[in-house]
C-alpha cells in the first residue's frame, strides 16, 4: 500500500531464565544447555509435572532501574520482570525513559498476568495476615499497572494498555504497533509481553495435561520431535521499541542495528474452533498472510511447545511455504529455555532479530536428531510423522546469512499469529 512507512525494531530488552539480555539466551541455545529443572513449586501443588524454568535475579535487576525506591512496593514480580525488559529496550534504542515523549504509546501483552501475586494476596486474606506489601495489592495484581506506569515514565501521550490474547498476545501487540507506526499515527511505540513464572498458573495447564510428565531434565520432551510429552513452563519478558525506519535513521541509528518488521498477522479459527486443538485453518491463514508480505524466510521460529501438534505445524509450514523443498531451517527453543506462555512469542522475536543482526543460525535442542532417518546420538528418534523433516531441524550453530525470519504462534481458543522480520538493508518492496 502506498503512503505507509517502513517499520523497524530499534531496541530490544529481554529477561528470561537465561538472565538479562538476548545474548545470554543465544549462548544457552548455542551450547545446548537446558535451563529446565525439577521445581519444588510444582511438587507442592500436587501436579504430575515436575519440570520448569525459573527467572532468577529479578529483585536485584529491578533495584538497578531508575525507579524511585519509594515506589518499589507497588511492583509485584510480574511488573518487575516486565519493567526490566521494557527499560532495557528503551536504553538499547537510545530512547531514554526520562526523555520527553520517548514513545507515543505503550502496549503490553500477557497471557495470564500476575497470578502468583494474586495467589499470595488470597493466601494472606484467608490466613488473616496483613502483609505490608498487600496495601498495594490493586497495583500488584492488575496487569494494566505496568503499561500505565511505563506510559507515565516515558511521557507517552497516548498512554498504555494491555493486550490479552493467550499465547498469541505478543503478536497482536506487534501487529497493533506496526499499524500505528506504518500509518504515521505514532512515531514510536514501546511494545512487549510478560508473564511471571507462577506455579499456580502452571497447575491449571497440568490439569489440562499439557505439561510434560518427565521427572528429570534429561527425559524432557524435545520441541519438534513429535513427542507427546508436553512442555516445561517458564516465565519472562521481551520488549521492543518499534518505530519508523526514517525516524530511527534520523536519530543516528545505523541500518545495521535495525530489524525491519515486514508485518505481523493474527487470524481466528472461526467455525469449528476448539479450546485446545491445533487451529489448522487460522495457522494456514497467517502463513498465507506472511507469504504475501515478502519472500520465503531463511528461518522459521515455530510455536512447537512441544506437543504432538508440532507435526501439524511442520506439515503446514511445508504445505504453504515449501520449507521442506527449500531446506528452510525450523526451530523452537522451548525444550531448552521453557515455555514462557504469553511472553514466549516475544522472546522468540527477540531471538529472531538477534540471528538477523549477527548472521548466526542457532540450533534446536542438541538432542534433536541431525539425520534424515531421525536417528539421534542419544538413541532417541523423531516420531514417524516428523522424521521426513529431520533435515530442517538439525545442525549446530553456524554462520550464514539470515535475512528474513518468520515467527509463528497459536493459542487455545483457535487463534494463530505470525511476525515477519528482515534485515533493513535488503530490498524494501511491498510494505505490510
Amino acid at each position: 500500500m502506498r503512503g505507509l512507512l517502513s517499520v523497524a525494531i530499534s531496541g530490544v530488552g529481554v529477561l528470561s531464565p537465561a538472565g538479562r539480555g538476548v545474548e545470554p539466551l543465544a549462548s544457552v541455545i548455542r551450547d545446548g544447555r537446558c535451563l529446565v529443572r525439577e521445581d519444588d513449586g510444582l511438587a507442592g501443588l500436587g501436579t504430575r509435572a515436575r519440570l520448569a524454568a525459573r527467572v532468577g535475579g529479578v529483585d536485584d535487576a529491578f533495584a538497578s532501574l531508575p525507579i524511585d525506591p519509594a515506589a518499589h512496593d507497588f511492583f509485584g514480580r510480574y511488573a518487575r520482570i516486565g519493567a526490566i525488559a521494557a527499560l532495557d529496550a528503551l536504553a538499547s534504542a537510545d530512547r531514554g525513559a526520562a526523555s520527553p515523549a520517548a514513545v507515543g504509546r505503550v502496549i503490553v501483552a500477557s497471557a495470564v498476568g500476575p497470578m502468583g501475586e494474586l495467589e499470595a494476596c488470597f493466601r494472606d486474606t484467608l490466613s488473616g495476615e496483613r502483609h505490608p506489601r498487600r496495601t498495594h495489592a490493586v497495583t500488584r495484581v492488575t496487569p494494566s499497572f505496568l503499561p500505565t506506569f511505563l506510559a507515565g515514565l516515558t511521557g507517552a501521550p497516548r498512554g498504555g494498555h494491555v493486550v490479552s490474547c493467550a499465547c498469541v498476545g505478543a503478536l497482536v501487540a506487534l501487529r497493533d504497533a506496526v499499524e500505528l507506526v506504518a500509518s504515521g499515527r505514532e512515531d514510536a511505540c514501546l511494545v512487549g509481553a510478560v508473564d511471571e513464572d507462577a506455579p499456580s498458573t502452571w497447575w491449571a495447564f497440568d490439569a489440562q495435561r499439557l505439561l510434560g510428565q518427565a521427572r528429570t531434565p534429561e527425559a524432557r520432551a524435545r520441541a519438534l520431535s513429535g513427542e507427546p510429552g508436553g512442555f516445561a513452563p517458564s516465565g519472562g519478558a521481551a520488549f521492543f521499541v518499534v518505530e519508523s525506519e526514517r525516524s530511527a535513521l534520523a536519530r543516528g541509528r545505523s541500518a545495521r542495528d535495525l530489524v525491519r518488521l515486514r508485518g505481523a498477522f493474527v487470524r481466528a479459527q472461526g467455525a469449528g474452533a476448539s479450546l485446545i486443538a491445533f487451529p489448522k485453518a487460522a495457522y494456514r491463514a497467517v502463513l498465507d498472510d506472511a507469504r504475501s508480505a515478502g519472500p520465503r524466510p531463511d528461518l522459521v521460529l515455530a510455536h512447537a511447545p512441544p506437543t504432538v501438534a508440532d507435526a501439524d505445524e511442520l506439515r503446514l509450514l511445508d504445505d504453504v511455504l515449501g520449507v521442506g523443498g527449500a531446506g528452510t531451517p525450523v526451530r523452537s527453543y522451548k525444550s531448552l529455555i521453557g515455555y514462557a506462555l504469553g511472553a514466549a512469542a516475544a522472546i522468540d522475536v527477540a531471538l529472531g532479530a538477534q540471528q538477523i543482526l549477527t548472521g548466526e543460525l542457532l540450533p534446536n535442542d542438541h538432542t534433536t536428531p541431525l539425520g534424515r532417518d531421525g536417528a539421534a546420538a542419544t538413541g532417541r528418534r523423531l516420531a514417524p510423522v516428523v522424521a521426513p523433516f529431520a533435515h530442517l531441524l538439525g545442525g549446530d550453530a553456524e554462520r550464514r546469512p539470515v535475512r528474513r525470519v518468520l515467527k509463528t504462534a497459536y493459542a487455545q481458543g483457535g487463534v494463530a499469529g505470525a511476525a515477519l522480520l528482515e534485515r533493513c538493508d535488503v530490498e524494501d518492496g511491498a510494505r505490510p
